[in-house]
């Protein structure tokens, strides 16, 4: 191997390559005081309370600054609406925004992804984390067309694509609806 593509070979013993494949424990996020974010549980804090999204989720563990904005901002929107509000989370990736929409009191969540990968974590993240209230869709964000009217709308998309899905927004917002946009690096 190393003389066919250059470099050195190292062979490490079972226990070094079980230790490496381990999930390591990485600090909590806390959104607000309603939810925390961990990768993985915490034994004596209530499952309502907690998302569980794996450090190797490579779509959003909630750490990067776009999405932990977002949370807060989806924290703080919601602490005032009764449950059974609509959420449309496009970009979803983890599906992070959409599994947090669940915990805050959203009785439907519609999440879209243009990439298989994401929307395979999001709905194992969703299993993981026993949330049922999310339809994912696999799809391109200026063709989705989900029925009927969101009370919040998420969009964690980069600035190209979030400037021109913005006309079809509107349509999809009810009255006084809110809408989280992100992912805006410049």
């Amino acid at each position: 191997f190393a003389a066919r593509f250059g470099g050195h070979v190292k062979e490490i013993s079972d226990t070094t390559f079980r230790n490496f494949l381990r999930p390591k424990k990485s600090k909590p996020i806390r959104i607000g005081q309603r939810l925390i974010i961990t990768n993985l549980p915490i034994a004596n804090l209530p499952k309502a309370r907690q998302l569980v999204i794996p450090a190797g989720a490579a779509f959003g563990t909630g750490e990067h600054p776009t999405t932990a904005m977002s949370l807060r901002i989806l924290e703080e929107m919601t602490r005032g609406l009764t449950n059974g509000w609509r959420l449309l989370d496009l970009g979803t990736g983890s599906g992070i925004l959409a599994l947090a929409g669940a915990r805050f009191g959203a009785k439907e969540i519609v999440a879209l992804d243009n990439d298989p990968n994401a929307i395979s974590t999001a709905r194992e993240n969703a299993r993981r984390n026993r949330v049922v209230s999310v339809k994912f869709f696999l799809g391109d964000v200026l063709a989705f067309k989900p029925r009927g009217k969101f009370e919040i709308i998420t969009a964690n998309l980069y600035s190209e694509l979030t400037i021109a899905a913005l006309p079809l927004f509107a349509p999809k917002l009810a009255d006084y609806g809110l809408l989280i946009l992100s992912g805006v690096m410049r």
